[in-house]
């Protein structure tokens, strides 16, 4: 439910249609009232360096010698153009609460619009 709500408020704010989102497969449970962690390394977390992604490793259901899970996101994604790099951050990151962007220092380009004048 809370999924779909926000869904909903991106392709309204960002003016996205269903076929813009891409599903990234994904389980959690709940660790109290009010929150829930991954059973496995969420690749959604994953860190974006241009066209080359490193996403964690699920460690998903091996069918043919393949994780299923990387086989979805691959399927995804690589069609874009993009490099899709898994990486084991499990016992690291995922554990503690973290993924891959967690322990990334990524230095980045800023624009050069500056998008704090803009007038809307």
């Amino acid at each position: 439910m809370c999924i779909d709500w926000n869904r909903d408020i991106l392709k309204v704010e960002l003016g996205l249609d269903e076929a813009d989102i891409i599903d990234i497969p994904t389980l959690f449970k709940p660790t109290d009232a009010t929150h829930v962690g991954a059973y496995f390394p969420d690749m959604v977390n994953m860190i974006v360096l241009g066209k080359y992604l490193g996403i964690p490793k699920p460690f998903g259901p091996l069918i043919n010698g393949e994780c299923a899970l990387e086989a979805v996101v691959r399927s995804a994604l690589e069609p874009l153009g993009l490099d899709c790099t898994f990486i084991n951050d499990f016992t690291s990151y995922h554990k503690k609460g973290g993924e891959v962007h967690c322990g990334s220092n990524v230095r980045r380009k800023p624009f050069t619009l500056k998008w704090w004048n803009m007038e809307i």
